[in-house]
């Protein structure tokens, strides 16, 4: 097996965690945007296949151009490879970080991280395989959970749960605070007009 560790996927990788988070979100979300009042109709192969083509998709927009990505076409389908060290396919995953595992030669070497077979772009013989996958939500199907998972054949070998960008920072709140503990009320004057229709 010639899975690297955690650590260094996240030392590797970090810097595209943000992209691959907001990939699978929207691969997932254009599929409800896209094909909701068929949504009901489709098999679970079918969903599973057009997000995973959509997510496919957005990778390649949002990381296939950088320093240290390569797209690789391989067995019908696509491979990132990743600073020369990763190959990742895009996947649904179940609650134990698994994928439904087709019975191909390619795709059970690549589960047990096994060294890669002969790819299309040189070197990476000696990559570890991983997985970009969702968990779908199932109280809120356009918020899946997004993981980068290693596998190593009936478990994975690690996974990382990615989250987007929040947008906020943590900051030290610095002072007495005392007053917030004392209620405060706050009386709205009862004759102010409200505003109708947007005027």
């Amino acid at each position: 097996m010639s899975a690297l560790s955690k650590d260094d996927g996240t030392e590797a990788l970090g810097h595209f965690f943000d992209g691959f988070h907001e990939a699978v979100t929207e691969g997932v979300r254009d599929y409800y945007r896209d094909y909701a009042k068929w949504a009901a109709i489709h098999r679970l192969t079918t969903r599973r296949s057009i997000i995973r083509d959509h997510i496919v998709d957005r990778l390649r927009i949002s990381v296939g151009e950088k320093p240290g990505v390569e797209v690789i076409g391989k067995h019908g389908t696509t491979l990132f490879g990743l600073v020369s060290k990763f190959v990742m396919k895009a996947h649904l995953l179940d609650k134990n970080m698994t994928i439904a595992l087709n019975q191909t030669q390619h795709s059970m070497r690549f589960n047990e991280n096994e060294t890669q077979p002969t790819l299309p772009a040189p070197g990476f013989a000696g990559a570890s395989s991983l997985y970009l996958g969702y968990v779908p939500n199932q109280n809120a199907p356009l918020e899946p959970q997004v993981f980068l998972v290693c596998p190593a054949g009936a478990e994975p070998a690690w996974y990382l749960e990615l989250k987007g960008s929040q947008g906020a920072a943590v900051v030290q709140i610095t002072g007495s605070t005392d007053d917030l503990d004392s209620e405060q009320l706050i009386e709205i004057p009862a004759d102010i007009e409200r505003k109708k229709d947007g005027q």
